[in-house]
């Protein structure tokens, strides 16, 4: 949980594995960060690999169930794996902090084939009503 002024959000690292979209492992792993954020019951942003695009996950049932919720995707980009060329590293937050948070690539990493990415938030994530 990240607290600042004026507001709190839960902030989650996240893997999934490839191939799986929402089965297997991957079920697991969404059922847990539903529970967690079912639990805590405050704004939220899930950082990481997806291992699917953004319209996939758009199509699970489990995206479904996030009321609010929409995919924030590195600026100035379109993918951000060589293999393939595909967005796979974004993140899902609740809607009403889509205007106090962004990303940016980095591209001096050694996570290839993907890249890394920086999540901003604004210093004044206060003047955003949630």
């Amino acid at each position: 949980v990240i607290r600042a002024k004026g507001t709190s959000f839960v902030l989650v690292s996240m893997y999934l594995t490839t191939g799986l979209l929402e089965k297997g492992e991957n079920s697991k792993k969404l059922a847990q960060i539903s529970g967690l954020l079912s639990q805590v019951g405050l704004p939220f942003i899930l950082q990481g690999d997806w291992n699917m695009t953004p319209s996939e996950l758009c199509e699970t049932q489990w995206f479904a169930k996030l009321k609010g919720a929409t995919i924030a995707t590195p600026r100035g980009i379109t993918w951000t794996c060589t293999a393939g060329e595909r967005m796979l590293d974004y993140a899902v937050m609740i809607r009403e902090l889509e205007h106090c948070v962004w990303l940016e690539p980095v591209l001096s990493t050694t996570w290839r084939p993907h890249m890394g990415l920086a999540l901003y938030i604004s210093r004044r994530p206060r003047h955003y009503t949630m």
